[in-house]
């Protein structure tokens, strides 16, 4: 189906929400995965990389085979998600803060604008102002502390600040540029990100029981670093041959990070980058289905899963 009309279907939802607050409401959670290709699903034609959660998603309510980015990093993206405008139109037109002008570029980098607006209506604003609870658990990147969730409309910000990625997928997900914020309490040796976030998102639905909701539930994963649970590792490495992965674009890279045990190795194979990135994304597929039997306690849910920066990509190894 065409996206633009799907969206304009959610956008009566919504309308329909502030004109009849007497009837029931939908609730929406919308899951948004950071960097992943859209051909490493298995309904997408993977054969290779198991994502069970997102296959029976995609079986029971609607799949886009022409959905797109609005643009190919990450904050432009985010920002169009929030308030359905084109990047331009926000004057956010590449990842915050950007790469600057350098020596190299052909192009002089314009001004433009990194952070999202409060004066922006966004759709955690407008679904708060007829009665939703809200909530953004996990990665935000839209500006500075002034314009973290809470300030643009969310009851509930974890995890969400101007960074865009962490230091490390495992607790306490420190180091020495910075960390994850609010997770390092309640947290122990060998919890690893998505599943943290998704341990989050599992308590606000609960607390929320009974009441219209919108989570916004954009997970870190998988962008770098490129980091997975040991065991989903050494499950992957035992797998079919190479030559039996679906056959798809990869990134011309010399070298991988790949994780061993939390430990850092160089790997000489582009093959071990693709691995460990969508294993990652496997992890995320796989916690997307613990909470979802979550939704059924109120009214329906419209779970909307997507993916930013490269939904029109095979896969995406820029800063998003």
């Amino acid at each position: 189906m065409n996206f633009r009309r799907q969206l304009a279907r959610l956008g009566l939802i919504v309308a329909f929400a502030t004109g009849a607050a007497a009837a029931p409401r939908p609730n929406f959670v919308f899951i948004l995965i950071d960097d992943m290709g859209w051909a490493d699903v298995g309904c997408y034609g993977s054969k290779y990389y198991e994502t069970p959660n997102i296959d029976r998603f995609a079986s029971q309510a609607m799949r886009f085979t022409d959905g797109y980015a609005a643009c190919a990093v990450c904050s432009p993206t985010r920002a169009s998600i929030m308030t359905g405008k084109y990047p331009a139109r926000l004057h956010i037109t590449d990842w915050i803060a950007g790469e600057g002008d350098r020596p190299a570029n052909r192009l002089k980098v314009p001004d433009w604008q990194k952070f999202l607006p409060l004066e922006e209506t966004t759709i955690a604003k407008a679904l708060k102002s007829v009665g939703y609870t809200t909530a953004s658990i996990g990665k935000w990147h839209l500006g500075g502390p002034e314009y973290y969730p809470e300030h643009h409309g969310f009851d509930l910000n974890i995890a969400g600040t101007h960074f865009g990625h962490p230091v490390s997928y495992f607790w306490p997900y420190e180091g020495k540029s910075h960390t994850v914020a609010g997770l390092k309490a309640g947290g122990k040796e060998g919890e690893y990100l998505t599943d943290r976030l998704t341990d989050e998102a599992e308590k606000f639905l609960d607390q929320t029981k009974g009441r219209p909701f919108f989570l916004y539930f954009p997970h870190y994963a998988v962008h770098t670093p490129l980091m997975a649970k040991p065991a989903l590792l050494a499950k992957y490495k035992a797998k079919t041959p190479r030559a039996n992965r679906r056959t798809r674009p990869t990134p011309r890279w010399s070298k991988a990070w790949t994780t061993v045990s939390g430990e850092f190795c160089v790997s000489s194979t582009r093959s071990a980058l693709r691995t460990t990135r969508w294993l990652c994304s496997c992890r995320t597929t796989a916690a997307c289905g613990r909470w979802r039997p979550r939704t059924h306690h109120c009214a329906p849910a419209k779970v909307i899963p997507t993916k930013a920066a490269s939904a029109n990509r095979s896969s995406s190894n820029g800063p998003a």
